[in-house]
Parts: structure tokens; C-alpha cells; sequence
């Protein structure tokens, strides 16, 4: 399992997606969509919860509109109290 608490680059947000459904992180391009590569809802929720519990102020809903790591990092860079690219 990857660290916890909200990915601070976009190679640990594509780590902890991969981490989570069992895959390489190599399988996880920044336009693939990630249900496709088996990010069901059930996970999402569990991975957007935690990092809102960590501070993060996205909705769920956000992520839902957003399949692919690149549009689920710009949604953890742009939040108010988002991360910072590294």
C-alpha cells in the first residue's frame, strides 16, 4: 500500500491507484481511463474518502467526471488546499 495521505506528485497518486487494483504503475497512463483498467466505484470512494479525511476538499462527485490519472491530479492540484506538484 502506498503512504498515506493525499499523493503530493503525480508518479505517488498513479503508485496508489496501481497499488489498489493490483497492477504496475506502468499500466496506468496519464489518458487511460481508469475504470477500464478496473477502478470500480467501490474503490474510488475508498481511495477519494481517505484523502478527505486527510484534508482534501474535492467531492467524490469531481472524481466520478474524471477518469484518467491526469484529470484526478489536476483535481488534487487545483483543490483549494490541494497538493503541490513535485
Amino acid at each position: 500500500m502506498a503512504e498515506r495521505g493525499i499523493p503530493a506528485s503525480r508518479a505517488e497518486l498513479q503508485k496508489t491507484i496501481a497499488e489498489e487494483l493490483g497492477v504496475a504503475s506502468s499500466e496506468i497512463g496519464c489518458d487511460v481511463n481508469l475504470a477500464e483498467i478496473g477502478l470500480d466505484s467501490v474503490t474510488a470512494i475508498k481511495l477519494v474518502s481517505r484523502w478527505q479525511r486527510d484534508g482534501l476538499g474535492v467531492p467524490f462527485e469531481e472524481f466520478s467526471r474524471e477518469p484518467t490519472l491526469a484529470g484526478w491530479w489536476e483535481l488534487l492540484v487545483r483543490a483549494p488546499d490541494g497538493v503541490r506538484p513535485r
